[in-house]
């Protein structure tokens, strides 16, 4: 099982779908990069993250972030099949 995996099934997830429009880009803009160090502060990752990408590969565990968001809606309708299987309608509106 990679890093990920491992990280994803360790505790309690709570999944949702948020929809509008630029959906995608507007919740990366309130959650901030990927990796919490390239996170400016007043984003989500930014002000909660505490895992560099350096040191989870040292200790040899994911980045844990507080938070995940689909980088694209194409991204966005895999991971919401993959949370939501019986939901009809998964494109997401941008």
């Amino acid at each position: 099982m990679e890093l990920t995996e491992r990280y994803m099934i360790s505790g309690p997830v709570m999944a949702c779908r948020l929809r509008g429009a630029e959906a995608v880009r507007n919740c990366r803009r309130l959650i901030g990069p990927t990796m919490p160090i390239e996170a400016p502060p007043g984003t989500i990752r930014g002000d909660f993250g505490h895992v560099s990408e350096e040191a989870s590969m040292t200790a040899g565990v994911a980045v844990m972030n507080l938070v995940h968001a689909s980088g694209s809606p194409n991204e966005a309708r895999y991971e919401l099949s993959l949370w939501f299987p019986t939901h009809i309608d998964r494109s997401p509106r941008d």
